[in-house]
C-alpha cells in the first residue's frame, strides 16, 4: 500500500513538473534543446537527393517542419504520427505558422507499450513508404518503448520498401536493439551522428540508413558540412566508447 501511495504521488509531481515545462516550451520562453544545426541540413539534403515519394515519422518536433515543407512542396505523401495531445496541437500550430499544412499529423495512442496498429494502419492505409524517421514512443511526457516486438515487427514490415531509415536516439541500448532488429545490414550504409542535449551527460547519436546506392552521395554531404560520422565496425562500441 505504501509503495502505491508513492508512486502515485511520484506520477503527480512528475505530472505537474512536465507540465510546466511544457509550458515554458510551448509559449516559447525558452528554445527547446534539439538536434544541431548541420544535421538538419543532412537530413534536408538526404530528401532532396534520395526524393521518397512517402515519408512516416514517429514522434512529431522539429523535424515535421521539414518533412512536411520537402512533402508538400515535392507533391509527396508524409504522415507525422504523434502519441501526445499536446505535441499534435503544437506541431499543427507551428506548421500554419509557416504557412504549411498540418493535416499530416495524426494523434495515435499508444496501445500496450507501442501505438495502436490498427489505429495506425488506417492512417497509412497501405501506403508504401520511403522513407521513416522513428523518435517515439516514450521520450518526454510520454509513455511507451522504443523495442516493443509489436513495434519491431510492424517497423520491419515497414521498412522492406524504404530507401532511408532513420532513428534518432541510437545512443540507448533499448532504441539500438530495436534499430538491429529492424535495418537488414546487408541492404543498407550506415551514417552515425552525434549531437549535444541540454541536460544529457553524454552527445545523443542520431543513425542514417540509407540504400548502398546513395553511398557517394552521403559522403560528399558529410564532407560538405563538415560533419564527421561514427566509422566503427561494431555499432555497439562506437555508439557508446
Amino acid at each position: 500500500m505504501k509503495i502505491k501511495n508513492k508512486l502515485k504521488k511520484y506520477k503527480i509531481i512528475r505530472g505537474i513538473n512536465n507540465y510546466f515545462i511544457f509550458r515554458k516550451y510551448a509559449n516559447a520562453s525558452e528554445t527547446w534543446p534539439t538536434k544541431n544545426y548541420e544535421i538538419w541540413i543532412f537530413l534536408q539534403i538526404m530528401l532532396y537527393k534520395i526524393k521518397p515519394e512517402s515519408s512516416i515519422e514517429f514522434g512529431s518536433g522539429r523535424s515535421t517542419n521539414y518533412f512536411a515543407e520537402y512533402a508538400q512542396k515535392n507533391n509527396k505523401v508524409f504522415f507525422s504520427i504523434e502519441q501526445n495531445n499536446k505535441y499534435v496541437k503544437m506541431g499543427k500550430k507551428g506548421l500554419n505558422n509557416t504557412m504549411l499544412a498540418s493535416d499530416c499529423i495524426y494523434k495515435v495512442p499508444i496501445n500496450g507499450d507501442w501505438f495502436d496498429i490498427k489505429k495506425l494502419n488506417k492512417v497509412v492505409n497501405d501506403e508504401v513508404i520511403e522513407c521513416i524517421f522513428v523518435d517515439a514512443p516514450g521520450g518526454a511526457f510520454n509513455t511507451g518503448s522504443r523495442n516493443s516486438n509489436v513495434g519491431n515487427k510492424y517497423l520491419s514490415s515497414l521498412c522492406k520498401d524504404c530507401k532511408l531509415i532513420i532513428i534518432d536516439d541510437i545512443h540507448r541500448q533499448e532504441v539500438l536493439d530495436s534499430s538491429n532488429n529492424i535495418v537488414d545490414s546487408s541492404k543498407y550504409n550506415s551514417v552515425f551522428l552525434t549531437y549535444n542535449s541540454v541536460g544529457a551527460p553524454l552527445p545523443n547519436v542520431i543513425a542514417f540508413h540509407y540504400l548502398q546506392k546513395y553511398e557517394n552521395m552521403v559522403n560528399e554531404t558529410l564532407l560538405f558540412l563538415e560533419l564527421e560520422k561514427i566509422i566503427c565496425n561494431n555499432i555497439e562500441r562506437a555508439v557508446f566508447q
